[in-house]
């Protein structure tokens, strides 16, 4: 989304209205906590933190509409 040309410790996309999290959407950004609560997600794809797997620590996906665990947390390293 983002390109090549920014690098966050944090990136907080709360109360928005993202419906769906896709392959690869934070690679270039590689954050280490991303806050995503309050949006109406209800899917995310098995890849969606490819690329983010050694720097990801946090997640924050309270309020949404998920029913489903997803397997790309799995491939998360340092989720805490």
């Amino acid at each position: 989304m983002f390109g090549d040309t920014i690098r966050v410790n944090d990136l907080n996309l709360d109360h928005n209205y993202i419906e769906t999290i896709g392959a690869r959407s934070f690679e270039s950004l590689e954050p280490r906590r991303l806050y995503l609560a309050s949006n109406r997600i209800q899917l995310i794809d098995d890849e969606a933190f490819a690329g983010s797997e050694a720097t990801l620590e946090l997640i924050d996906l309270e309020g949404n509409k998920l029913n489903n665990v997803s397997s790309a947390f799995s491939k998360l390293k340092k989720l805490r």
